[in-house]
């Protein structure tokens, strides 16, 4: 019985004479990515000019003027969509990085099923539907995904002139 009684005292002075913020400091709140995501920032490697101003940047959706109203949207029971309303039609003429663009951004609305998602040490896995898995870093209300090779420019007779890393940055609405 003294054990028991010696045991309860050591656990009441354990947690008596601390506040939450105490006892749980060092541990992270579960992430939660449920909601709606907007494409905030879109980033390529090298900088292109594609909308004619003179000014090289990484920024592709101002250089392209696409991409503008890209969503994820994750629901409580761990699925969600990829919603795309706008894509580039991009031909490259020369070599980088003395070339010059011809583009048009095409409106239109596309819907891709997240069959599943889970989070795990602020990393986002995603499947989609056709069985594409996307693994991003959420950090507080941003997910950001890097795809390898995931930018290609092609030439007028669709030759591959240059492939690089793709930045996708989405943030929580």
């Amino acid at each position: 019985m003294k054990k028991l009684a010696l045991l309860a005292v050591v656990a009441f002075n354990l947690t008596g004479c601390t506040n939450d913020e105490e006892l749980f400091a060092g541990f992270e709140p579960p992430f939660s990515a449920s909601g709606k995501w907007k494409l905030t920032a879109m980033q390529v490697e090298t900088p292109v000019d594609i909308n004619g101003d003179g000014i090289a940047t990484t920024d592709y959706m101002t250089e392209t003027g696409c991409y503008q109203d890209e969503f994820l949207e994750f629901y409580s029971d761990a699925t969600g969509m990829a919603i795309s309303n706008s894509y580039v039609n991009l031909m490259v003429e020369g070599e980088f990085p003395e070339v010059s663009f011809t583009s048009e951004c095409v409106e239109e609305i596309s819907q891709t099923a997240i069959t599943n998602y889970t989070i795990e040490n602020g990393i986002i896995t995603i499947t989609e539907e056709d069985g594409t898995i996307l693994t991003g870093t959420l950090e507080g209300n941003k997910i950001t995904f890097v795809i390898p090779e995931g930018q290609i420019y092609f030439d007028e007779e669709m030759n591959v002139v240059l492939t690089e890393d793709l930045t996708l940055v989405y943030t929580q609405q």
